[in-house]
């Protein structure tokens, strides 16, 4: 199955540093078989490919955080040409392990899989009434409404509230490497970013929690959270449940506000 997350990212990268680049890499290229390892050193320290230049690759790798793929497309070179390049031509040392994802990395995915950026976004589902739990609309701190389906989701929306946590319900629907579809229960935000996504499990089914194991394969950089104890957000548990049986509004409730 095509990666539907593989957006482009979009820098400015200086023609002429590219063309400079560019055009060094297959100049060094045409001595690759030269079994003469002294040989071949002589060349690449014959064929220094010019300090601004490189002075430029190593910001935009280093400082600037870019990864190695995109600096591929920006110069027209594959993955493992530019691993070449660094590694065997410049000698640039490069990241690795965890060091691999930076932080621009980090906030480019998150900030793509957020409202019509996410390629499944139209394909969230509409709001049906379940055996699930106990159901209804709820009125956040900034009088958005959210579509809850349980008592427990009260809960949680109404301490993410009170602690002024910027939060979505139900907002993305991702796809999955089986064919199926995962659609988390919460997405918290800082600074209108993606810090990680909750699913409320009052209940565990096998099939739910294979799909959330799923979920974290496919999708390594997104932190989920899996509360299956809700008593530690609330003080009185039956308490709450009461007061959202009560408080929880219908479709019909807010259209006569």
């Amino acid at each position: 199955m095509a990666n539907p997350w593989n957006t482009i990212q979009e820098i400015e990268f200086d023609p002429n540093i590219k063309k400079n680049i560019y055009n060094y890499f297959f100049n060094i290229k045409k001595y690759r078989y030269v079994t003469d390892e002294a040989k071949r050193e002589r060349i690449l320290n014959d064929n220094r490919l010019d300090q601004k230049s490189y002075d430029y690759l190593y910001d935009m790798y280093w400082n600037k955080e870019y990864g190695l793929k995109l600096l591929g497309r920006c110069l027209d070179l594959s993955y493992s040409q530019v691993r070449k390049l660094f590694i065997d031509y410049l000698k640039i040392e490069i990241r690795r392990g965890q060091d691999v994802v930076t932080s621009n990395v980090r906030k480019f995915r998150s900030e793509r899989v957020q409202g019509t950026k996410n390629p499944w976004a139209h394909l969230l589902p509409k709001h049906k009434i379940t055996t699930r739990g106990i159901q209804g609309y709820y009125q956040k701190k900034n009088n958005d409404y959210v579509w809850l389906r349980s008592s427990w989701e009260y809960i949680y929306a109404k301490w993410l509230d009170n602690n002024n946590i910027n939060f979505k319900v139900e907002y993305i629907r991702f796809k999955l490497s089986n064919k199926s579809s995962y659609t988390p229960d919460f997405f918290i935000y800082e600074n209108d970013i993606l810090q990680y996504i909750v699913e409320i499990k009052g209940y565990k089914r096998k099939s739910s929690m294979d799909k959330i194991e799923l979920f974290k394969k496919d999708y390594p950089d997104i932190k989920i959270i899996v509360i299956d104890n809700i008593t530690s957000y609330c003080n009185n548990l039956k308490e709450e449940i009461n007061i959202w049986r009560e408080i929880r509004l219908s479709k019909e409730d807010i259209l006569k506000k």
